[in-house]
């Protein structure tokens, strides 16, 4: 379950990411694309675009962390990131309604909060699994 859900979450990180870029670039540049005019030279995309490539960076991570066996780290990592991004979302959801796109908003968030609970699922789980030796730190 935990190689499984991390390629998940880093196949729906990385292909976010690539779009958002994308989307950003296409904006600021153009005017088009989905925040046509809100971005049309204005240098305030640097912020979204930083954060999209952080998410395509975060995939690449989340990707390596699922070849590693028994380790949680990994899913630790996606917590964090997941609740980066959601809480971040719900504190400036704002921006989502500024440029017509609540609805995506919406959604998005609640992706990265199913995320957050899907790899605390899979740490539960490996630590449920571990052997009582293990589990215990020697001082």
């Amino acid at each position: 379950m935990k190689k499984l859900v991390l390629r998940f979450d880093s196949i729906f990180l990385g292909l976010a990411g690539i779009f958002g870029i994308a989307a950003d670039l296409l904006s600021h540049f153009s005017g088009s694309g989905p925040f046509g005019m809100h971005f049309y030279k204005n240098p305030i995309v640097i912020t979204g675009v930083e954060a999209h490539a952080f998410a395509v960076m975060t995939a690449g991570l989340l990707w390596y962390f699922s070849t590693v066996k028994n380790w949680a780290a990994g899913n630790w990592f996606g917590i964090i990131a997941h609740l980066i991004c959601g809480v971040s979302n719900i504190l400036w959801f704002d921006i989502f309604r500024s440029v017509n796109a609540a609805t995506q908003g919406v959604i998005v968030t609640t992706v990265h909060f199913i995320f957050v609970i899907l790899n605390a699922i899979v740490i539960f789980k490996q630590s449920r699994n571990l052997e009582p030796h293990r589990a215990v730190s020697k001082i």
